[in-house]
């Protein structure tokens, strides 16, 4: 550490929510994700570096009006390139959506590697990937407890200039860290959904075919809450026609090895609501 762990640079992570909001502790659980997240990729970064860098955040403040954490920097001089290497990171993320595949893992990682070999001029950077897509699944998991019209910033603040980046609060970690590198194993997502109904099952137990409006895929699904589907089969519920999506707890598999149909193994565990289709997004949450 550096003279008795002194703040080296400030980072300020700021969520703009919605007033008289639903839910009101989904924002402090956002932020704290969003600084574990951050916390955790300025760790993975200083060790990527190999020169023995502890990295460590110290909070200094918190402002008012909307909620925003001010953080200290610790990190043997380190802390301002992590900094700037997080913002690139946002950056990157600004137009993806959806983060299900090791390859989409590995190309973020490539390019923070890349940016701190044109930094530094030393080549031999390794992210370890798996903890990479662990800082991916703590943004999402924070992303996924805002509202759609809730925004998310980080702030880098010094003497001489603030630099904002804005957070893509849209996207989504659907795969599992600790399998998704393993392509003998098959990779999980086990969590909420939208589902557009193309080919609902009006008789029996056959397999529903459904639309993902998280991810855009269209797979079959075996519908687990057999008291729901009773009761729509029997006509106690309305039909889902395409003005309206199923609010859904939803368990399925990821073949990596078929591209044309990675799904596969997908449950329909508990149907939670069913809502017009502009009201998805809030529903989710």
């Amino acid at each position: 550490m550096v003279d008795g762990d002194k703040m080296e640079n400030a980072v300020g992570i700021k969520i703009d929510y919605l007033k008289n909001r639903d839910n009101p502790e989904q924002v402090f659980s956002a932020m704290a994700l969003y600084i574990s997240a951050y916390k955790q990729y300025g760790q993975l970064i200083a060790q990527a570096s190999n020169d023995n860098i502890e990295y460590e955040l110290r909070l200094q403040d918190i402002e008012k009006g909307s909620i925003k954490a001010l953080l200290g920097s610790i990190g043997n001089g380190f802390g301002s390139f992590i900094t700037k290497m997080s913002s690139d990171l946002m950056n990157d993320l600004v137009e993806i959506e959806e983060i299900i595949l090791p390859e989409q893992v590995d190309d973020l990682a490539k390019k923070q590697e890349r940016r701190m070999e044109e930094n530094t001029g030393n080549i031999s950077f390794y992210i370890n990937r798996v903890e990479f897509a662990k800082v991916l699944k703590n943004l999402s998991a924070a992303n996924e407890l805002l509202y759609k019209d809730e925004k998310a910033e980080i702030e880098s603040i010094n003497p001489n200039d603030n630099n904002i980046v804005h957070i893509n609060t849209r996207m989504r970690f659907l795969g599992d860290p600790d399998t998704m590198f393993n392509i003998k194993n098959p990779m999980f997502y086990h969590g909420r959904d939208c589902l557009d109904i193309i080919k609902p099952v009006n008789f029996g137990d056959s397999q529903w075919q459904v639309r993902s409006r998280t991810t855009n895929r269209t797979f079959m699904a075996s519908i687990m809450h057999k008291e729901w589907l009773r009761a729509y089969q029997n006509g106690e519920i309305p039909l889902i026609t395409a003005r309206y999506c199923m609010i859904a707890k939803i368990y399925y598999e990821v073949d990596q090895k078929n591209k044309k149909s990675p799904v596969k193994n997908a449950l329909i565990v508990e149907v939670l609501k069913v809502v017009p289709s502009n009201e998805d997004q809030d529903a989710l949450l």
